[in-house]
């Protein structure tokens, strides 16, 4: 039978190297206890944060390097915690370092009150006196916009008190589904009994056998389904903190909170949903036709996936999609392949899927670490599509980094409310 791999079982070569980050476990408790320790020397801007040019200066550098640090530490955790989640080491690790981040943010909880307080031609004065402070003046103009969502030194420091249980149902989910559920056997197109995962799911529901995707699609389902109550409770747990975190901070509504950073109208939205039900017949006919060239009687949920074209049961190994895929990129250039072809080489992606890995794809870094790359790669076509999309990611990161100032790059790295002022 074809089991699920152990984080163990898999060559080094198709692991990523996450040494490239902290040489050893040891080193990144010993830059916690650094963060831990200089964190305190925020508090000594609390009284005169605004006084001067120097003062705004001096926190500013300070806050940069805290955050730097921060994600740094974070990125090493997560990345750890997404190779194998049944790994306890690395949960008590996040754990460590969101209860320091809290604490941090509770320190720098004065920052908001004390900007939105400050006469804003005051700061751009600084900001046009100062060399340093200069390079902040797309990030005070983008802060400036949330005039209205700030909160005092005293809330800010209760919404950092409950940061991490709120989000406490998202952890729970991850847990469940990454490293706990366990979906159970089918048999495959050749009649071998298979380990349904997370992982391989994506290869069974695109079978051209309708008996091997329904099967799939069941097990996957009705395991599911017996944890339907704990999966329920942990979505509306998640909105509810959204929902929770918005009104704290003004917003009317999620859907004005997760577009003000972007400064996106809401009209732009409405518009796109508008766009997708006015155009549903077009999806309906699409897949009336794809029922009558699969020659199906009725058209299930599970046969959705499946492709219309004959031709795509070929396998590629994850070497030869390498090569497809920077083939196909060419165009862009000499310096683009030489950089796309070193986070293959430097084992900047983590391959196959196994035990408590992740499911999906994702690429993650920060302004001082490499970018990394997350599969779960089933040698199918759609998989090489997916190194393609997640390189892509890992290519902008780094060339970002390279041509824009740490304060202009926005990409998540930090859950701080104030940093994310800095999106949009």
């Amino acid at each position: 039978m074809e089991k699920q791999k152990t984080r163990s079982e898999i060559a080094e070569k198709y692991k990523w190297d996450l040494t490239r980050i902290y040489k050893s476990d040891q080193d990144w408790y010993n830059d916690y206890e650094v963060l831990d320790n200089k964190s305190k020397d925020i508090k000594k801007y609390e009284e005169n944060l605004f006084d001067n040019s120097k003062n705004l200066e001096s926190y500013l550098k300070l806050s940069e390097e805290l955050d730097r640090l921060e994600n740094k530490l974070s990125s090493y955790a997560s990345l750890r915690e997404s190779e194998d989640a049944t790994n306890t080491k690395y949960q008590q690790m996040s754990s460590l370092l969101s209860d320091l981040s809290i604490k941090i943010n509770s320190y720098e909880s004065f920052f908001d009150e004390a900007f939105f307080k400050t006469d804003y031609k005051k700061i751009e004065d600084m900001l046009n006196e100062n060399e340093f402070l200069a390079s902040y003046k797309k990030y005070f103009e983008r802060k400036n916009r949330y005039r209205d969502h700030y909160l005092s030194k005293e809330k800010e420091e209760l919404v950092s008190e409950l940061l991490k249980p709120m989000y406490t149902a998202g952890n729970i989910y991850s847990m469940l589904t990454d490293a706990e559920i366990k979906y159970g056997k089918i048999k495959d197109e050749e009649g071998k009994e298979v380990e349904l995962t997370d992982s391989n799911y994506s290869r069974f529901i695109t079978s051209k056998n309708q008996r091997v995707r329904k099967d799939a699609f069941n097990m996957m389902y009705e395991t599911l389904s017996n944890y339907k109550n704990t999966l329920t409770l942990t979505y509306t747990g998640d909105i509810d903190a959204t929902i929770a975190l918005n009104r704290i901070y003004n917003f009317k509504s999620s859907r004005e909170s997760s577009l003000y950073g972007d400064n996106i109208d809401l009209s732009v939205y409405d518009n796109l949903i508008k766009s997708v039900h006015n155009n549903l017949d077009k999806l309906f006919k699409y897949f009336k036709d794809k029922k009558e060239i699969l020659k199906l009687d009725k058209i299930h949920l599970y046969d959705l996936y499946v492709k219309v074209v004959n031709d795509t049961d070929k396998k590629y190994s994850y070497e030869d999609a390498i090569e497809i895929v920077l083939k196909a990129l060419e165009p862009l250039g000499e310096d683009y392949i030489k950089k796309a072809r070193k986070i293959f080489d430097n084992r900047l992606v983590d391959v196959y899927n196994n035990v408590g890995k992740r499911g999906g794809a994702f690429s993650s870094g920060t302004y001082d670490t490499d970018p990394y790359i997350l599969l779960n790669y089933e040698e199918k076509l759609r998989d090489v599509s997916t190194i393609a999309h997640e390189l892509g990611h890992s290519m902008h990161t780094k060339y970002s980094k390279e041509n824009n100032k740490r304060q202009y790059k926005c990409n998540g790295e930090t859950f701080r409310l104030r940093n994310l002022y800095a999106c949009g």
